[in-house]
Parts: C-alpha cells; structure tokens; sequence
C-alpha cells in the first residue's frame, strides 16, 4: 500500500477550465488516474531517496532521484515552472557529491513538491504511521526516530502542520540520557520552524541520521 494518497489531482490536469474541454469522458478519466498514479508513484521515489540519504547510502539516492525528473505530459501551461522546480531538485540529488548536499537536495525537493500542492489545491491524505512495538531496545528506538523523520517528511511535502509538528514532537520527547541528545535539538528547532525554514531543518535532520549511521557502521 502506498503511504500517500492524492485525492484531488484533476488541476494538474489538461482539463483545467482555461482549456477546452476533451473530447471524450474516457479520455479525462484516463488522464486522471494516470497522473495520479504518477503522483504516487513519485512520493515513493522521494520517499526512497529521504530514506536512503538518513542511513547513508549516496548511492541508492542517486539511482532512485532518476525516477523522479520525468514530464508531465498533461499538465497545463500555468503548472509547468512548479514540475520544472521538482525536477530541478531531483537533478540536484542525482549530482549531489556528499551526503550533506544531498540531504539538502531533497529538502528542497519535498518543499518544491509542496509549492504545487499548494498552488494546485491537491488534497493530500497520509496513511496513519505505525508505533514502534517492542520493549525499549535500541531497535525500537531507532524504529521511533524513523517514524519522527517520516513524519517531517510528510510535514515537509504536503505541506502538512499536524505531520511536522508529530515529528518535532517525537523528536523532542527522546531522552537525552540515550546520547541523542542532536536530534532533541534538532526536534526542538523543528518544533519551532515554519515556511521556508522546515526546508532547512529537514535537511539537518537527514544530514544527523546520515552522519551517525555513516559512524557508526562497520
């Protein structure tokens, strides 16, 4: 199942009211549910390439921001500068040369997707993230700060408050007798973000995973 559902896409679409109508129903319903399958099917790339960048792996990120710099060939004029942003961003993780430029590459990717779910009216529906089960281990709290990144994440790209501040929340609430103590600051500072500034802290907060898996590992 994917974790995000577009309910709403049909403004990105030929179909907008400054363009004639098609010339078949069927014609639009395709057109509807191929760009929404897109749409998906982008956020998992991105959601890929976020995940991969926070256990370090420059690689992998690379190879999945390919997916995301295709056209959309039924988008109408007006829409096409926010898709171009996207693909920008995309581009910029594809030549990211360290970690740090490629956690801020895809910062700017999850807020240039916001940009046109704003500037369309797309209606965005996340799935209900799961709580880590488990006693309290170091597993199933690494568990929680991958819960709390995906849900800035999802804050991020949306856009969406109540997302971004569970994860600031989530963030903050970590005790920091465990050594965590960055990401409590980190979760502080997003707490307290808005704007342009959760681009910003969501790339502090990829770079902290990434650095600490990256030292970590054998």
């Amino acid at each position: 199942m994917t974790r995000l559902g577009i309910v709403s896409v049909a403004l990105l679409l030929a179909c907008h009211h400054d363009q004639p109508p098609p010339a078949k129903p069927s014609t639009l319903d395709f057109a509807v549910v191929t760009a929404a399958l897109r749409m998906h099917q982008r956020y998992e790339l991105a959601m890929e390439i976020s995940d991969a960048i926070a256990i370090g792996d420059l690689d992998h990120a690379r190879r999945m921001a390919m997916g995301t710099v295709g056209d959309e060939p039924d988008t109408v004029p007006r829409w096409r500068p926010y898709f171009q942003t996207v693909r920008a961003a995309a581009v910029g993780v594809q030549r990211a040369g360290d970690l740090t430029s490629a956690a801020r590459a895809t910062s700017q990717l999850g807020a240039a997707c916001a940009r046109c779910h704003e500037a369309t009216a797309a209606r965005i529906d996340f799935h209900p993230l799961a709580e880590p089960l488990g006693e309290p281990s170091p597993a199933v709290a690494m568990a929680g700060h991958a819960r709390a990144a995906e849900q800035l994440w999802q804050g991020l790209i949306g856009p969406s408050d109540d997302r971004w501040l569970a994860g600031a929340a989530h963030l903050v609430a970590i005790p920091r007798d465990t050594g965590m103590d960055i990401l409590v600051d980190v979760g502080l500072r997003a707490r307290g973000a808005t704007g342009d500034d959760r681009e910003t802290v969501f790339a502090e907060v990829l770079t902290t995973c990434a650095n600490c898996h990256v030292t970590m590992r054998p």
